[in-house]
């Protein structure tokens, strides 16, 4: 399926390593706002980060560390997680709230994961020429 996808897309070997990172970190992260289960994320992201790395020859951690650590970002809405309905439930704000926090902090952890990937990542020789060389 994510091969078909990726030849819908045209995404070849000569695709940068950056366009891969950053697409798999955006849908990793933003998928939150449509689906609760953290464990269904996990399941569905993580190997396909291992699968996307295995075929065009990145380093496994390159792909699939980033993308787990996301996996907890599940905070846009209250259905997003037990702690957001319980918070949500004190009617201290509203929906809308809930919503504009969330999305800004997921600006702010794909900024965030960017820069990790070009410093840490690089640094541990994960991606050995940062993300966007």
């Amino acid at each position: 399926m994510i091969d078909a996808l990726f030849s819908y897309f045209n995404i070849t070997a000569a695709t940068p390593f950056w366009v891969l990172y950053l697409g798999l970190t955006f849908l990793m992260l933003f998928s939150a706002v449509f689906f609760q289960s953290k464990t269904m994320r996990a399941l569905i992201f993580v190997p396909m980060a291992i699968g996307i790395a295995q075929k065009f020859g990145y380093p496994v951690m390159s792909l699939a560390f980033p993308v787990a650590l996301l996996i907890e970002h599940v905070y846009v809405l209250p259905f997003n997680s037990k702690p957001a309905a319980l918070l949500y439930a004190t009617n201290q704000y509203s929906m809308m709230d809930s919503f504009k926090y969330g999305i800004t902090m997921m600006v702010i952890t794909w900024l965030m994961i960017i820069i990790w990937g070009m410093t840490m990542l690089h640094y541990l020789g994960y991606t050995p020429n940062g993300v966007f060389f």
